[in-house]
């Protein structure tokens, strides 16, 4: 003790143990005074948020942005948004990813396993921009230009060699997608067989690239030609569907060649279109809809007139074929509809009718608002 009784601040400590964790959050003002001009304090620390995304840091980024109401469009040192930034690493990390062989060069296993955290991490951060009203839509098209997939066709080629076909005893074909993408599912069925660990890894990224896409909107998924039809294998190969009909709604998708040959595969899967749904109307509809295109333009510049018998062209129909055909050869459709065909009216009052017609004119022109609502009405 000290002359007046009290005890001295070290036996006090000693008595009641060490801080408490709400006594180390504390800032003292010693902290503050004097401090490094160059170095802020804490608590008016800029570009909190992008230091969240580049540390994949999703709860920290979720208290920024969700309980102090940090501004997700204040932009980094390169000029981009949170949203952006978001994306750019998401690129990054998918295509460091697939492409390169970044995974095996050394200490693979904590590669694999941190490669798979940070994205799905960043994917959660991109969920949260999207559902705050105050993000601005992304500036660039997302996966635009995807270099060849060089690690990803390198595990096929070395699982084709290993896996010899049980019925011949010869290499497996890795070019062709349907026997790989047999091969690759009984991969993932068998945790201990050869190269599971990195087809493992890879069949996680057509569902991150397909999550992605939904969150930011089809719009902004336009890939090259050459770029869709890698996704479309990718896709196939291990079970993506949603994925490989987004990519196969490219305009000109086969302008530069069949790269898996794709008219086998759907030779092939017109015999059980039931076995591989989703991607036998997606393949078919890809092939159809160039056609339709050319057939239509060339048609309309040699008639004057169409002699259309009467029939009804319902809007339900309308719908399937954006559904079956993708936007573009629906919205072809519907001007055929209202310019040549005579459609009756469905049972809706006349104030509504002139409404029903252009429904899919308005779907068309969903804006970035209307789906960020839509994602947030999903949650």
């Amino acid at each position: 003790m000290n002359r007046a009784g009290s005890r001295s601040p070290d036996t006090q400590l000693a008595r009641t143990g060490s801080p408490t964790r709400r006594d180390s959050l504390i800032l003292q003002d010693a902290l503050y005074q004097p401090h490094d001009p160059k170095k802020l304090p804490p608590t008016v620390i800029k570009g909190k948020l992008h230091h969240c995304l580049k540390t994949y840091d999703a709860c920290a980024f979720r208290h920024e942005l969700c309980g102090n109401k940090l501004d997700p469009n204040e932009k980094n040192a390169d000029d981009l948004t949170c949203l952006d930034q978001a994306l750019a690493s998401i690129e990054f990390l998918i295509t460091r990813s697939i492409c390169t062989s970044h995974i095996v060069e050394k200490e693979e296993g904590p590669r694999i396993g941190q490669t798979l955290k940070n994205l799905r991490s960043l994917i959660s951060m991109c969920k949260m921009l999207v559902q705050d009203p105050r993000t601005l839509a992304p500036k660039d098209k997302f996966l635009h230009a995807f270099p060849p997939p060089y690690f990803l066709l390198a595990v096929i080629k070395s699982a084709c060699e290993d896996y010899k076909n049980p019925t011949t005893g010869a290499t497996r074909d890795a070019s062709n997608v349907l026997e790989v993408n047999k091969l690759m599912a009984e991969i993932l069925q068998h945790p201990t067989a050869r190269h599971h660990k990195h087809v493992a890894f890879l069949s996680a990224f057509p569902a991150c690239i397909r999550t992605t896409i939904e969150l930011i909107g089809r719009e902004r998924f336009e890939p090259d030609a050459v770029a869709a039809q890698r996704f479309m294998h990718m896709s196939f190969v291990f079970n993506e569907p949603e994925l490989f009909k987004c990519a196969a709604m490219t305009p000109e998708l086969y302008k530069p060649g069949n790269l898996c040959n794709w008219d086998e595969v759907l030779s092939v899967l017109q015999r059980n279109p039931d076995k591989f749904r989703d991607f036998y109307f997606a393949l078919l509809s890809s092939k159809l809809r160039g056609g339709i295109r050319r057939e239509f333009a060339e048609d309309i510049k040699k008639r004057s007139s169409y002699n259309i018998p009467v029939m009804h062209v319902s809007h339900t129909l309308m719908e399937a074929t954006r559904d079956v055909f993708g936007e573009e050869v629906a919205q072809c459709a519907v001007r055929l509809r209202q310019r040549y065909l005579r459609p009756v009216a469905p049972n809706v009052g006349k104030a509504n009718w002139k409404h029903h017609s252009a429904k899919a004119e308005e779907l068309a022109e969903m804006s970035w608002k209307d789906v960020r609502t839509a994602i947030r009405q999903l949650t």
